[in-house]
């Protein structure tokens, strides 16, 4: 949260040492956090959890998400199951 302000603050002229010095955070951690990635991606993997998850009305576990998982990943056809049939 100190991060952002310590940003604003630089943009200011205020030096980053004092800033971090009164809001008594690292400079290297400053610096760090700076150098991240502001959004992080979503793999499918996630996302398809998040998707089974949502589709059990919040009621899966992990362990029935791990075999979930492990299903799909061994039957190819289930990719197939989200398209309209054609009869």
């Amino acid at each position: 949260m100190s991060y952002p302000l310590i940003r604003l603050l630089q943009q200011k002229a205020i030096p980053v040492q004092q800033s971090c010095r009164v809001l008594e955070v690292s400079r290297s951690g400053f610096y760090e956090a700076r150098s991240r990635v502001a959004n992080p991606m979503i793999c499918k993997t996630s996302a398809y959890l998040r998707a089974a998850f949502m589709a059990s009305h919040q009621s899966y576990g992990s362990r029935r998400l791990v075999t979930v998982l492990n299903f799909t990943r061994s039957n190819p056809q289930c990719e197939q199951r989200d398209t309209p049939n054609s009869g």
